[in-house]
């Protein structure tokens, strides 16, 4: 009879996505770590977990070690996107930079006000022009309507589309940029 898997253990294998997700890279990459000889393939598609992480490990610590130009570049690389994060954000919340989401949305709203009240003029217009003989009357009053429909649609919050891009990251600017330069000094 076949003994039942034990729960608290890992498995021993790895399919090359899975073992791209926890060294953080892409399953090309890890075809290119294979034939290094730092990934250790087992079957097809199926990679010794245990060995190639302890192969990995040992890769980027001899990279370290021998100071490689590779990962300083990779390293100045992720720096620089961070930096880059961090520059949008602040762009965001002064109002120079606007997330595409958040301007559609305010723009979609927008608009759908403006269909609201565009469809509302022949119901507010009806009773004032009902009694009306002269057109001129009549056209002016629903030019009145319609300017006032427009002016109230016109006016731009860019703020509004600031603060939804905040609520989008989920915390304030200045959070965020307080978490990632703990991050950079913490690398």
């Amino acid at each position: 009879m076949k003994k039942p898997p034990n729960k608290t253990e890992t498995p021993s294998t790895a399919d090359v996505h899975t073992l791209a997700g926890i060294f953080g890279l892409t399953p090309r990459s890890i075809q290119n770590l294979e034939k290094q000889g730092i990934a250790v393939r087992v079957g097809h598609g199926r990679y010794d977990l245990h060995l190639s992480v302890k192969r990995y490990i040992a890769h980027l610590e001899a990279e370290v070690a021998s100071g490689n130009a590779e990962f300083e570049v990779q390293r100045t690389r992720v720096y620089k996107a961070r930096a880059d994060i961090l520059e949008a954000q602040s762009e965001a919340l002064r109002g120079e930079l606007h997330d595409g989401a958040c301007i559609a949305e305010v723009m979609g709203e927008g608009l759908a006000n403006l269909r609201a009240k565009l469809l509302a003029i022949p119901t507010t217009a009806a009773p004032r022009v009902a009694d009306e003989t002269d057109p001129n009357k009549c056209a002016a009053i629903i030019e009145t309507l319609l300017h006032a429909a427009m002016l109230e649609c016109s006016k731009y919050n860019g703020r509004e589309i600031v603060n939804r891009y905040l609520k989008r990251q989920g915390k304030l600017a200045s959070d965020t940029a307080k978490d990632e330069v703990e991050d950079m000094e913490a690398t």
